[in-house]
């Protein structure tokens, strides 16, 4: 019974076409979500600065990342902010050591 209601409420939400942003996790932002990616419904074109917000809400180990995170905003490295829009891409790279 819960199966359809989740369908049904996909489905609702996917004809009120909300703008939906696949965020891509590495290393560590993958060890503390649990998920190599997720898609997130925006309410409307949002920054990157509101998404990171709402997803250490989510996730809120997130947080101690957040100054020190590369984005890759549609496959290319971002500096700044922008403004998301459905279908974006955004991928959290953590700062990484090797040896």
């Amino acid at each position: 019974m819960l199966l359809k209601h989740t369908l049904i409420l996909l489905l609702y939400l996917a004809s009120v076409e909300m703008p939906v942003v696949t965020v891509l996790y590495f290393a560590r932002c993958r060890e503390i979500t649990g998920k190599v990616q997720e898609k997130v419904l925006l309410p409307e074109t949002v920054s990157l600065d509101n998404i990171l917000t709402e997803l250490a809400k989510v996730h809120p180990a997130l947080e101690t990342l957040r100054g020190k995170l590369t984005v890759a905003h549609n496959q290319a490295y971002l500096e700044g902010s922008v403004q998301l829009q459905s279908t974006d891409e955004i991928a959290l790279i953590p700062p990484v050591s090797g040896g």
